[in-house]
């Protein structure tokens, strides 16, 4: 309970005072009554929130000195689980620390009672007969819409079934395992139904990937077939795929189109997600159709998604909140949306797709929602019809709820804000947070309570669950737990366990605590896997990587933080000889992608190294400029090149910048380089492709590719005058019509 206490350098102490004393303890009564504890608050002074002084004598006493403002809850916390330690250790002195049993019996119940999460999910189904489930319910209405298309459920079911009934044909069945190497639209949904429909499960792959990293993950994946499309075939030419499926559209609207025949049930495979690995390999998590149902009925349960209303689908598949987004839509009758690649690095973009399709369920990473909110500020316009937006794959931040609630004071937004949690290897999510205004006020921000069918355990090393208040890994338990990892059996043996009162439990890795109300407080991660941006990253991984390079003797990575609270990868390298920042940041991502790709290379004669001989990570210094470019400074030639480079130092928060700096290498990535577009147009008035911050990264390229570009005025919508009514569509007359129909009742 230490650890909810005001947090500082030192703010908690304890202190046994082992001076001489005229008698010693002889022989301790097996009775707990010699334990006296004296509340000194207020009594006497000290420089710590919490001071906690043993006194050994014929009695043992525990002086308690602490602050005034601290919840009384925890100080009464301490003080019964002090107790029962104290009761424990006369009773049997002989016994192990780590067996101690903490919690008390009013404890137990209540811990008990977090976990009571059963709920009813049609666990026998999979998830594309739930599809098809509603395919029957509603045929005519409007599925599935990408740019102009739309197709309808009948028509989406009929056009992933023809594809199955030829992947059935080159042998897919139950738990084969097919690539998905398609760029968002209409064929990648087609495409996944269709293996799923066929019986197998798709591994998704990012086109965009390295192509060292997608020749693995088939190898690993074992998968003969790739669905793929033209132009990204060539990445498979060296033979990576046994059997490469090119889609077109004639290919989807020849065949039989009706439901074929069950392949493959709950307990079959539906995806395998391939996610960052501490050997320096990514591994693949197995996850099954029965748990992939669980979350999209929980999720429908919580959030419903109702025949007029709609997913954005902008997650990379890769992702496993994809998940959601891909398949969340259909059991209520909703629709998808699919944005175009790209489009989901454009807050502007984001916004214009949100309100002219009227999406209702978003699902953002704090980093891009930030960027999100700085665009809807700046703006007249909201996101009107949005009913929940979905926060996960990072820490949310106090001041990002601050952010958000002042814009819905102003009405721009309007929607539930939660904050969702789960690792991969739980299937998407684990527990869930309703963010209340309140929260802004809050060190950190709860993960919340468990999910339906989810149980959430607190333990210590020996997987003894921790009592309220007291850190210690997070475990997750139920039906949303992966079959394991794909061909590493170690692995799954050591992150899958058997909790003592036999459940299956998944290791975390996470640290955390319960709260007094049943929500669990995340207090950050026990090894060194870290998030960036919502990518789930093991810095082994990257370090592997860059030790492979012929002049690279050592290399550590490292997340830190910028002013702004932005988080970013910085990697040390210690060479045979000199180094190039360049050089390592090319040979990196021509083997991971980008998002692993550290901002930084600073270049160490030596690792430092702590007394016992490990990395001392502290003491690796913080990266200049320097270190990100390798450029010779070169002021600013230009007026436009002077104006663009003051906005580069405000989005990149650094202090000088000149004409040959690469943004990427000043520590840029793909959300800064959304929140450069978004400047540039508002102050220099040129509406900028992002894509263009990629292909012109020096500054006096973009300056020259800004000077080739039409002015293109900033402004923002206008605010409509105030009248007595408002023109509605027709989804609002129709709503308005059924609420009569339903109160005349």
């Amino acid at each position: 309970a230490l650890s909810s206490i005001k947090q500082g350098l030192i703010n908690n102490i304890v202190v046994f005072e082992n001076y001489p004393v005229t008698k010693e303890i002889e022989n301790a009564a097996a009775d707990v009554s010699a334990l006296s504890i004296i509340d000194a608050n207020v009594v006497e002074q000290t420089n710590y929130s919490f001071n906690l002084t043993v006194i050994p004598g014929d009695e043992i006493v525990f002086k308690c000195i602490y602050d005034s403002s601290i919840d009384q809850y925890w100080i009464e916390a301490i003080e019964a689980h002090l107790l029962q330690l104290v009761s424990t250790v006369i009773h049997n002195p002989n016994g192990i620390i780590v067996d101690i049993q903490l919690l008390s019996d009013e404890e137990q119940l209540l811990l008990a009672a977090f976990n009571r999460t059963e709920a009813p999910y049609p666990k026998e189904q999979t998830i594309h007969s739930l599809f098809e489930e509603q395919v029957k319910r509603t045929p005519e209405r409007t599925a599935l819409v990408y740019g102009e298309e739309r197709l309808s459920y009948a028509e989406l079911n009929a056009r992933s079934n023809r594809l199955a009934r030829k992947l059935r044909e080159q042998g897919v069945g139950a738990d084969e395992l097919v690539g998905i190497a398609l760029e968002r639209s209409t064929e990648m949904i087609v495409a996944i139904l269709a293996v799923l429909k066929a019986g197998g499960a798709y591994v998704p792959i990012d086109p965009s990937y390295p192509e060292e990293r997608i020749r693995y993950t088939l190898a690993d994946a074992g998968a003969r077939l790739v669905l793929t499309q033209a132009g990204v075939e060539e990445k498979f030419a060296d033979g990576t795929a046994e059997s490469l499926l090119v889609l077109e559209r004639a290919l989807l609207e020849e065949g039989d189109g009706t439901d074929l025949p069950e392949a493959a049930g709950a307990e079959h495979l539906a995806y395998v997600i391939y996610t960052s690995g501490s050997t320096g390999l990514p591994k693949g998590v197995l996850i099954e159709h029965h748990s992939a149902v669980n979350l999209l009925n929980s999720l429908q349960q919580s959030y419903p998604c109702l025949e007029q209303d709609s997913y954005l689908l902008k997650t990379s598949v890769t992702f496993d909140v994809s998940v959601a987004e891909l398949f969340g839509w259909f059991i209520g009758g909703g629709r998808l949306i699919v944005l175009e690649p790209g489009a989901e690095k454009e807050p502007e973009s984001l916004i214009r797709t949100i309100n002219k399709y009227q999406i209702t369920h978003v699902n953002f990473v704090p980093s891009m929602l930030h960027a999100m909110m700085s665009v809807l500020e700046q703006s007249e316009i909201g996101l009107p019809d949005t009913k929940y937006i979905f926060s996960a794959g990072e820490a949310l931040t106090a001041a990002l709820i601050r952010q958000y609630y002042l814009l819905r004071k102003q009405s721009k937004v309007m929607a539930a804000l939660e904050n969702l949690y789960g690792p991969t290897e739980a299937t998407v999510y684990a527990s869930r947070y309703a963010i209340s205004e309140e929260d802004d006020e809050r060190l950190r921000i709860p993960i919340g309570k468990p999910l339906d069918n989810a149980r959430l355990y607190v333990v210590n090393s020996e997987l003894n669950q921790q009592p309220i208040g007291v850190a210690g890994e997070l475990c997750i338990a139920g039906v949303g737990l992966a079959r394991g990892y794909l061909n590493r059996p170690e692995l799954t043996e050591e992150k899958f366990v058997q909790h003592p009162n036999g459940e299956r439990l998944y290791r975390t890795g996470d640290l955390a605590r319960w709260l007094p109300d049943g929500n669990l407080d995340y207090l950050g991660r026990i090894d060194e896997q870290v998030k960036i941006r919502g990518y789930r990253i093991e810095l082994g991984e990257i370090e592997t990587v860059l030790q492979r390079h012929e002049q690279v003797k050592e290399a550590v990575v490292i997340a830190r933080q910028d002013k702004g609270a932005d988080s970013y990868l910085c990697a040390y390298v210690v060479g045979h000889d000199k180094l190039e920042a360049a050089e390592l940041r090319r040979y990196v991502g021509s083997q991971l992608p980008s998002y692993m790709v550290p901002a930084f290379f600073v270049e160490l004669a030596e690792v430092p190294l702590t007394p016992n001989g490990k990395v001392d990570r502290r003491g690796l210094p913080e990266p200049e400029r320097s270190a990100a470019g390798g450029e010779s400074y070169v002021a600013p030639r230009t007026e436009l090149e002077a104006k663009l480079a003051e906005i580069w130092q405000s989005v990149l928060g650094i202090a000088q910048v000149g004409a040959k700096d690469h943004f990427f290498e000043l520590g840029g990535h793909s959300l800064k380089a959304t929140m450069l577009a978004a400047r540039v147009y508002k102050e220099l008035n040129v509406n900028l492709p992002l894509r263009s911050i990629f292909e012109a990264p020096r500054l006096e390229e973009l300056a020259q590719r800004i000077a080739e570009q039409e002015e293109s005025k900033y402004a923002s919508i206008e605010r409509t005058e105030e009248r007595s009514y408002y023109p509605v569509s027709s989804a609002q007359r129709r709503m308005y019509i059924l609420n009569q129909l339903e109160g005349a009742q």
